[in-house]
């Protein structure tokens, strides 16, 4: 395999498996085995996919944790090179991670996203991913402050699935109440010009848990 089929082959199976078959499981591991060494022979663009199939099928095994290191040390100082779409799907992967590595990244995606002046979409998953990550720190606390207040005197200009990604991940990652309380409000309004006053599925457990949390304060 050179890189481009590495990353190809990897993408597609995330496109195609939910749960993996042994033998692909095998080979979507050997594919990693050889990719974790050769990090700086791939592109930005492919580095990204092979993240994007470790996260969505849960690659967390020794070589899985080993190319999303690499790539996590790489990223740090190569930011530049990956698209929006591209960075969020490495801040998927690190949430794999354990240990300070993974906050480190975040922290400096964060920046990034901010200097790069990421759209609504990107932030959401940036944060989704903070979310998940089970790490926290003042940065990025900071960083999902901004975004929620951001967010609140911008509700109407972003899409209701966004603008209630946003408002869980927050919540999740425990900004202040009274400022997912002013996120809370606003999306409401939102929520009631769009006539979206009946949610349902991940839509209302989303908006029912910023709520939730915005009531703590």
């Amino acid at each position: 395999f050179d890189a481009s089929e590495v990353s190809l082959s990897l993408w597609s199976l995330a496109k195609i498996f939910t749960k993996l078959p042994p033998a692909v499981l095998d080979f979507a591991y050997a594919a990693l085995a050889l990719a974790k060494t050769q990090v700086r022979e791939f592109s930005a663009e492919a580095l990204a996919d092979i993240a994007f199939a470790v996260h969505s099928m849960k690659l967390s095994g020794e070589d899985g944790q080993a190319f999303v290191t690499s790539v996590a040390i790489f990223g740090e100082d190569h930011l530049h090179l990956f698209s929006p779409q591209g960075v969020t799907s490495l801040c998927n992967a690190v949430t794999l991670l354990d240990g300070h590595l993974k906050q480190l990244f975040l922290e400096k995606v964060a920046v990034h996203a901010e200097e790069q002046c990421y759209g609504w979409h990107e932030l959401a998953q940036v944060l989704s991913a903070i979310g998940h990550a089970g790490t926290s720190s003042p940065k990025l606390l900071d960083f999902a402050e901004d975004i929620t207040l951001r967010s609140a005197a911008c509700s109407v200009e972003i899409p209701t699935q966004t603008l209630l990604s946003i408002g869980f991940a927050v919540a999740k990652i425990g900004v202040k109440p009274q400022s997912a309380g002013k996120l809370a409000a606003a999306a409401g309004t939102a929520l009631r010009q769009r006539g979206r006053l009946m949610l349902f599925g991940i839509d209302r457990r989303q908006w029912m848990k910023l709520r939730s949390y915005a009531r703590t304060g």
